[in-house]
């Protein structure tokens, strides 16, 4: 499922998000969720540099993420 980062303007697609309660969806269609609790990425030598600098950047501006 695609997930919203609202702060920073962008959608993303992790490679797993857990959700806890009730899902909080960007708009009517609920396909785009903007609260999971845990979100993974599997690192591969194509997307490493992406996943660990920019995606990970606008991941951790998500206020429902859970340390």
């Amino acid at each position: 499922m695609r997930i919203r980062i609202e702060t920073a303007d962008v959608c993303a697609y992790p490679d797993v998000s857990v959700l806890c309660g009730e899902p909080v969806f960007h708009d009517e269609r609920r396909d785009v969720l903007t609260n999971p609790v845990l979100i993974a990425e599997v690192l591969s030598p194509s997307t490493e540099g992406y996943d660990r600098g920019g995606k990970f950047a606008h991941y951790r501006r998500l206020p429902s993420l859970r340390h």
